[in-house]
């Protein structure tokens, strides 16, 4: 598995104030750039891909781009692929400038700010004279464009592998792993994995198509879905659909009628799988998944604590950025410690048990012979099932034969109140509803 020492410094990426951009040389796309972040980018055919090939065998994932700080890879998973000119296979380092070509498709990587003719060496024929600004399919106005038929959208990911297609890819191979290693910004590199679905973005000088709109309304039975303009005349496809499926269609339909139409959309069942395991990770939270409508996250239960609750928000919002909003409740002690009363005298226990608040904690005291410890038991139960198995209690029980506890002496009597119910103040600020000794019974 290659390592650092497989990037030579000359292959090395400088630092650039530019951000870095893959350029579309050739097909339907042609003119077409995607930004280039921190992370993992993949070409080929499939639904997890960034960028699209036309006319490639189905399932095809031709090649994957790494992007980390100061360098970049190219690894090439499917036959095919040649990095300028020469066949390769597997991990290889990659500078700005090199032609990457699979078939008939060429790519070259390059700063966002540069022409095109900059990279000329690498273009080969396509001179400035021929600079592919704005795609072929996205001259608008002038140009009728027929609607899609309706019927066959459904909606969500083609531009983007999810955090799901990602785990199901490193059980498969450990490529991912060997490029984490070669850039070595495997935090940010995950982080932008799990990131929201980056697209193919182009200039184009088009108004918002009207299809477009079309099939935004088309899909309001099962989508939410709007259209954002982004500078440069660019617009984006954004919001939540129910299903994977329903996303890749919805982007097929997209695409035919905006080529370079930036989709930002996220699927309601992935999100949900995803929110599963975050809260696998959490087995004694007392939350489960309910339910996520578009985005929104409902959570059935009671954390203990608001403090577990925040880190368990905050575990799903790292591991699923494209949730719009989560819904839980915590645990309310106070309301426990209500309902233990009605339990406890319920159960025939009110005599002889106490509970009160202790530092956002149930304190239960008392004491119980073998029979009413059983009935505590059925108690407590109860009450976790409604506030949830970490419910901050602790119990301090004697048994019932046991000699009683030695009664404070008369010195850590701060105060004595006589009345129809006497009690003594102790020193401690504890109230016991008793006279002092020796005082007047």
């Amino acid at each position: 598995m290659p390592d650092d020492a497989t990037l030579l410094p000359n292959e090395r990426v400088a630092p650039s104030e530019h951000p870095l951009e893959l350029r579309v040389l050739d097909g339907v796309q042609r003119g077409c750039r995607v930004g280039l972040k921190s992370g993992l980018y993949r070409v080929g055919s499939t639904e997890r891909c960034d960028i699209l090939l036309e006319g490639a065998a189905p399932g095809c994932l031709a090649f994957a781009l790494y992007v980390g700080h100061g360098a970049m890879a190219l690894e090439a998973i499917d036959e095919g692929v040649l990095l300028d000119g020469e066949a390769v296979v597997g991990l290889h380092a990659l500078r700005q400038g090199q032609l990457i070509a699979v078939g008939e498709h060429r790519f070259v990587v390059g700063e966002a700010g540069a022409e095109w003719s900059d990279y000329a060496p690498a273009l080969g024929s396509i001179g400035a004279e021929e600079e592919p600004a704005v795609p072929v399919a996205a001259v608008a106005t002038e140009v009728a464009v027929e609607a899609p038929d309706m019927s066959e959208i459904a909606v969500s990911a083609v531009t983007q592998g999810t955090a799901v297609a990602l785990r199901r890819a490193l059980k498969r191979g450990g490529w991912l792993v060997a490029a984490v290693l070669v850039m070595g910004g495997a935090t940010e590199l995950i982080a932008a994995t799990y990131a929201t679905p980056r697209s193919v973005v182009a200039a184009s000088a088009a108004p918002k198509p009207q299809p477009l709109e079309a099939l935004v309304a088309a899909a309001r039975d099962h989508a939410a879905l709007k259209l954002v303009a982004l500078p440069g005349k660019r617009w984006c496809l954004s919001g939540y659909v129910r299903t994977g499926q329903q996303r890749a269609e919805l982007a097929r339909a997209a695409r035919r009628i905006e080529p370079a139409l930036r989709i930002d959309v996220s699927a309601d069942d992935e999100l949900e799988q995803m929110a599963h395991d975050t809260l696998a990770r959490f087995p004694q939270s007392g939350l489960e998944v309910a339910s996520v409508r578009f985005g929104e996250l409902t959570l059935s239960g009671h954390a203990s604590g608001v403090a577990k609750l925040k880190r368990v928000t905050t575990a799903l919002q790292d591991d699923s950025p494209g949730l719009r909003q989560i819904h839980a409740e915590a645990t309310n002690v106070e309301a426990a410690l209500q309902v233990l009363g009605e339990l406890l005298a319920e159960a025939g226990l009110g005599d002889r048990v106490t509970a009160r608040l202790d530092d956002e904690r149930l304190l239960v005291e008392g004491r119980l012979d073998e029979t009413q410890r059983s009935s505590w038991n059925a108690v407590r139960y109860q009450l976790e099932v409604r506030f949830g198995a970490d419910l901050p209690l602790t119990e301090s029980f004697a048994a019932a034969g046991a000699a009683p506890a030695r009664q404070p002496s008369n010195g850590d009597v701060l105060l004595t109140v006589g009345g129809a119910v006497p009690y003594v103040m102790l020193r401690d600020g504890q109230k016991e509803g008793r006279r002092a000794a020796g005082g007047t019974p």
